[in-house]
């Protein structure tokens, strides 16, 4: 079946974009409606979270059931 999906995402989005993207093993076509085309240039993505703050919230997503399953670490 095929059909046709539309999505509307701010910059903010993108990462998750990516993530869509690399699952489909595909390029999504992207397009701008005039007027709210994004201005790229003053977007800065927040900053990677370190120290326990992120350790906390990696074992909360472990415990949960998320993250490595294999018990090995990604590093």
């Amino acid at each position: 079946n095929k059909g046709l999906a539309i999505t509307l995402f701010s910059p903010e989005d993108a990462p998750l974009l990516e993530k869509v993207e690399a699952v489909l093993d595909t390029r999504l076509p992207q397009q701008w409606f005039p007027g709210f085309e994004p201005d790229l240039t003053r977007f800065e993505p927040e900053p990677r979270r370190n120290g326990k703050a992120a350790q906390k919230q990696r074992a909360r997503k472990q415990a949960l059931g998320g993250g490595n399953k294999s018990g090995k670490s990604k590093r």
